[in-house]
């Protein structure tokens, strides 16, 4: 369990260069609904993204294309809208 839930748009910060995020900037906005994290990389994976509430964001099986990422960049603004306003309307806060 995350020490705070992050659910909405969450500012994704890039910490090292990575294949993965080319041409993107060096933080960039995008979808997160998680309560559970990743609190310390597992061996032999190389971390490339944080955010304010979740210190791995983003990592790398060393010298694999195998990747990781907490965010969720698939959800278009009308998913996320809606995600939102189910939330809001749910007695339950982990929707």
């Amino acid at each position: 369990m995350g020490s705070q839930p992050e659910f909405g748009w969450s500012s994704i910060e890039v910490t090292q260069s990575n294949p993965l995020f080319m041409g993107l900037p060096s933080s960039f906005y995008s979808f997160s609904a998680h309560f559970e994290e990743v609190s310390q990389s597992p061996q032999n994976t190389l971390t490339f993204a944080k955010s304010a509430h979740c210190s791995i964001q983003a990592l790398q099986v060393e010298n694999s294309p195998q990747f990781g990422i907490q965010f969720h960049p698939e959800k278009t603004l009308k998913e996320t809208q809606q995600i939102l306003l189910e939330k809001r309307k749910s007695k339950n806060p982990r929707i």
